[in-house]
């Protein structure tokens, strides 16, 4: 396993890896105390336990050739001890106990987690129609919805927001400043690659629905502490720049996964779909949705094989990417892209027929790898494709 070391960035290609060169990559991370990455335990996984591996080696590089990422370390990398552990007796019992072991960080990822009933979108709801033995879905555990596909444990999608998260409030902050200057823009958005169950899409759109001052972050908080605070800073609040709805996008390969996504939402979170807070498509995960680009945030709930390019070009300068990275039955990595410069794929490129891959330049990203992950695989669309 890899150890923190010099924190000066290394060229981390982000390409489509061999097996050879991935082996060679892993003997390479575990040998070498100058590549500086965050890492986490090797056995915390939204699936099944994995290890862990960056991608391979430069053969999709762009026309450029400059397919590489500078990889940082970061400063506090969390260990997660807590997952797998939990089990509630309501969905508001399973968040508490993700936040008193640690696993939920902050209030505004504690807020959506709570407004969004797992139970809606799990096998086992208790809605009656189920037998005695249908799977708990208050438990911290992966469960089937079916395709051979999964609803993550509870602690990877609160992994996932607290990643996201951050990006979001800071972009959020960013278009309250730019509309006190009197400057236009569109509001948040937000891609889910791989919507599932529809469950994170769901908590996406209601972080983005709520008011700032709940959105805020830090530390989580027990209920009568956090809404005690949400009251008094709530006059603080009044005079903020109201800003426009943000939207968040969920895509699927299938479209019976993306009706079935719907018809959760429609069960308790139906006022997400109406208002256009949340707007479900099928789609190319590989090739995300450019016609909305560019992203604040883009997460991907299955594991590519490489970097998706696409994807990256598509997210905003200071947004994030989290997505898996690694083949199927082997090691994976759960990594976050951050872009910190260049132009963005959007709607000008969309119309000029362009490529988003053709705007990926490795020095607009850093990388941060997170956690050892094991994943399905991210699939690509094909005109045969079931439905």
């Amino acid at each position: 396993m890899p150890t923190d070391g010099d924190p000066s960035p290394k060229k981390i290609p982000a390409a489509h890896p061999s097996k050879t060169a991935l082996l060679l990559l892993v003997l390479l991370l575990a040998t070498t105390g100058n590549l500086s990455v965050r890492h986490g335990p090797p056995l915390v996984s939204a699936y099944r336990p994995g290890g862990s591996n960056l991608p391979g080696d430069g053969s999709n590089a762009n026309a450029n050739g400059n397919a590489r990422i500078n990889a940082r370390t970061s400063a506090n990398p969390r260990a997660m001890r807590g997952a797998w552990r939990s089990r509630g007796s309501s969905h508001r019992d399973l968040v508490d106990q993700l936040v008193k072991r640690g696993i939920i960080e902050t209030d505004s990822v504690r807020w959506a987690m709570a407004a969004v009933d797992r139970g809606n979108y799990a096998r086992g709801s208790g809605s009656g129609s189920e037998p005695s033995g249908a799977p708990d879905p208050y438990a911290d555990r992966p469960l089937p919805i079916g395709l051979g596909q999964t609803i993550s444990a509870p602690h990877m999608h609160a992994y996932a927001l607290e990643e996201l998260v951050p990006a979001l409030e800071a972009a959020r902050q960013q278009q309250q400043q730019q509309q006190q200057q009197g400057r236009n823009h569109r509001g948040l958005r937000v891609l889910d690659v791989g919507t599932g169950s529809g469950y994170l899409t769901a908590c996406l759109g209601r972080w983005l629905s709520q008011p700032p001052q709940e959105s805020a972050g830090g530390k989580s908080k027990n209920n009568s502490e956090s809404n005690s605070e949400s009251s008094n800073s709530s006059s603080e609040n009044e005079n903020e720049a109201s800003l426009p709805p943000g939207r968040v996008f969920g895509i699927d390969v299938r479209r019976s996964l993306v009706e079935a996504a719907e018809r959760n939402l429609r069960r308790a979170d139906g006022d997400l779909l109406d208002t256009g807070a949340v707007t479900l498509a099928v789609g190319d995960g590989w090739e995300g949705l450019p016609e909305e680009a560019p992203f604040d945030a883009i997460h991907v709930g299955a594991a590519a094989e490489s970097l998706p390019l696409a994807l990256a070009a598509q997210l905003a300068v200071g947004g994030v990417l989290v997505v898996p990275i690694g083949p199927e039955g082997e090691a994976q990595v759960l990594c976050k892209i951050r872009r910190v410069g260049g132009t963005p794929f959007g709607q000008a490129e969309v119309a000029n027929g362009r490529l988003p891959e053709a705007l990926f330049c490795g020095d607009d990203f850093e990388a941060t790898r997170l956690l050892g992950v094991r994943y399905v695989p991210l699939v690509k669309k094909r005109a045969d494709s079931p439905p």
